[in-house]
C-alpha cells in the first residue's frame, strides 16, 4: 500500500502539470485527492511550504500556484518548477511567508502516509476506513455498483493479551495485519477499526467474492501457530467476520458498517471461528 501511495505523490512530486500541460493536470490531481482524502490540499500546501491552510483555501491557493507556474515559465522561457512557483507565489507575490521551507516529497510521502495509517500495523486507520466506505457508497449509488465491507475480529483477544502479555499480543496483532494484507487485492482497503477488530473496504465486490477472500484470510490465521495459543478456548488464535454490501445494505456509511458488524457478532454468537454473510 505504502509503495503505491509513495509512486502516486511522486507523480505529483515530478509535476503532472509540467509532463503534459494543465489540462493533463486538472484531470489527474482530483484523482490522487479522492485517494488520499478530505484534506488533501491542506497537506499539499503543508508539505511544500510549511503553511497550514484550510482545505477550500489550499485548494484555492494551489489553483493560483499552477497558474503562477504558467505564468513564470512563459517569462522565462524555461520550465519553472511547481515548488518554485509556489514558493515565489508565496515569498514574493503574496507576502505570505518569510522564512520559507520546502519539503522533499519522500517527507510529504511519509507524513501523508502517518496521517492514513495505523502504526502498529500499517494498515489503514479508522478514519480512512470510514472515508473509504463513504466514497465507495457514493460510487455505487451514482454508477449502479456495488462494493463489500468485511469486518473482522479475533475471538477471545483478551484471553490471549492477559494470559501472554502485550507484546504477544501485539504479535498476534502484527501478524494478523501481515495475514489480511497478503489476501487483499490492488485497490482494497485493509485498516484496523480499532482494538482487534479490523475492516476491509472491496470496490466493486460483491458479497459471495468477499466470503472467498474472508475465509482465505480466516483459515491461514488457523494454520499461523502463535506462541501459548493452548490457553485459548478454541484451543487456538481464531477470526470471526461479518460482511456486507452497498448499497443493498443500507443507504449511509453506518447502515453498512453496522451490517458487516451485526454478522460479524452473529458469528460470535454461532461459536465464533466463522464469517457470516447474511
Amino acid at each position: 500500500m505504502k509503495d503505491k501511495l509513495f509512486d502516486d505523490l511522486i507523480l505529483l512530486g515530478h509535476d503532472v502539470v509540467e509532463q503534459a500541460g494543465e489540462d493533463a493536470e486538472a484531470e489527474s490531481l482530483p484523482a490522487l485527492r479522492e485517494k488520499r482524502g478530505e484534506a488533501f490540499y491542506s497537506e499539499l500546501i503543508h508539505a511544500l511550504m510549511n503553511i497550514k491552510l484550510p482545505e477550500e483555501e489550499a485548494k484555492n491557493r494551489w489553483k493560483e500556484i499552477v497558474k503562477h507556474k504558467w505564468y513564470m515559465s512563459e517569462q522565462l522561457k524555461r520550465n519553472v518548477g511547481i515548488r518554485v512557483a509556489a514558493l515565489d507565489y508565496f515569498l514574493n507575490l503574496k507576502g505570505l511567508i518569510k522564512t520559507p521551507k520546502i519539503v522533499e516529497v519522500k517527507e510529504f510521502a511519509d507524513i501523508s502516509w502517518k496521517a492514513v495509517t495505523d502504526s502498529l500495523t500499517g494498515l489503514y486507520n479508522h478514519r480512512h476506513f470510514q472515508t473509504a466506505v463513504n466514497r465507495e457508497l457514493k460510487r455505487a449509488v451514482e454508477e449502479g455498483g456495488v462494493f463489500s465491507v468485511i469486518m473482522l475480529d479475533i475471538d477471545f483477544f483478551k484471553i490471549y493479551n492477559d494470559s501472554n502479555g502485550h507484546v504477544a499480543g501485539d504479535v498476534v496483532l502484527v501478524e494478523t495485519s501481515n495475514i489480511i494484507k497478503k489476501h487483499s487485492r490492488p485497490g482494497d482497503i485493509p485498516s484496523r477499526y480499532g482494538g482487534e477488530e479490523f475492516g476491509i473496504v472491496l470496490p466493486g465486490t460483491r458479497k459471495t467474492d468477499a466470503l472467498e477472500i474472508a475465509e482465505r484470510i480466516r483459515t491461514e490465521l488457523n494454520s499461523n501457530g502463535f506462541a501459548n495459543e493452548e490457553v485459548m478456548p478454541l484451543g487456538k488464535v481464531t477470526l470471526s467476520g461479518g460482511i456486507s454490501a452497498g448499497p443493498e445494505d443500507g443507504g449511509t456509511r453506518q447502515d453498512i458498517v453496522n451490517a458487516a458488524d451485526e454478522r460479524l457478532y452473529r458469528a460470535k454468537r454461532s461459536g465464533r471461528d466463522r464469517i457470516c454473510c447474511e
